[in-house]
């Protein structure tokens, strides 16, 4: 990516360019017909549930005909993967040439797809770079329809650029710092480390710094 000076006979303008990501795709609720005809596309590699939640490796989300799976959205926004509508696979089978991205978010409510996609364009820091989570007797936990194992948990904190500490904060062991995504002036502005709990359970809060906060599972997943 490279910023350029656009000379106009009016005022100056920043013009930005992009580098087209590779075409590493993984298919959503995709006609096996379709997902034939996109693999045998040249430059075309389409990416398995393993690329998605172990590798982060996928460039590419496309949401098919019907309801996404939305852990498997999360993880590809957290990763950074553009996430697409039908209409990029169809434009990808019959032009044969390099499409703009851009063109193609996909549009899911609630969910900042284009958002996340320009976020990763630009080469932003993931969502949750530089914070910590620990997670509190966590085992499963349904939110939205969609159950959630701790593991899953783990896997799109990964993702999102997070770290997972082994060990309870002690309160002294974190140092105030300003995650990217986070306007200074939130509540959440200084926050290092997240303890992550079931709200469904009795939970016996301790007091810690304004840097480490309890969080629930819920908050965490929307």
């Amino acid at each position: 990516m490279r910023d350029a000076i656009c000379m106009t006979n009016m005022l100056p303008s920043i013009v930005r360019t992009y580098v087209i990501p590779e075409l590493r795709i993984f298919l959503n609720n995709v006609s096996k017909d379709i997902s034939d005809r996109i693999g045998q596309l040249p430059g075309v590699t389409l990416m398995q549930k393993a690329h998605l939640l172990n590798f982060s490796n996928v460039k590419y989300f496309v949401i098919g005909n019907d309801k996404p799976n939305l852990m498997y959205l999360q993880a590809a926004m957290l990763q950074g993967a553009i996430i697409c509508s039908m209409d990029f696979v169809g434009d990808l089978i019959s032009k044969h040439s390099a499409l703009n991205p851009m063109n193609y978010f996909a549009d899911v409510p609630n969910y900042a797809i284009s958002k996340a996609g320009l976020n990763s364009l630009n080469k932003l820091p993931k969502l949750f770079d530089g914070i910590h989570f620990y997670l509190v007797n966590i085992s499963k936990k349904t939110v939205n329809d969609m159950e959630y194992t701790s593991e899953d948990i783990k896997t799109l904190i990964y993702l999102g650029g997070g770290k997972i500490d082994t060990r309870a904060p002690s309160g002294s062991n974190y140092t105030v710092s300003y995650p990217y995504h986070t306007c200074k002036t939130e509540s959440n502005a200084t926050v290092s480390c997240y303890l992550i709990y079931d709200e469904a359970k009795n939970l016996k809060r301790k007091t810690f710094p304004d840097q480490i906060k309890y969080q629930t599972v819920q908050w965490l997943i929307n």
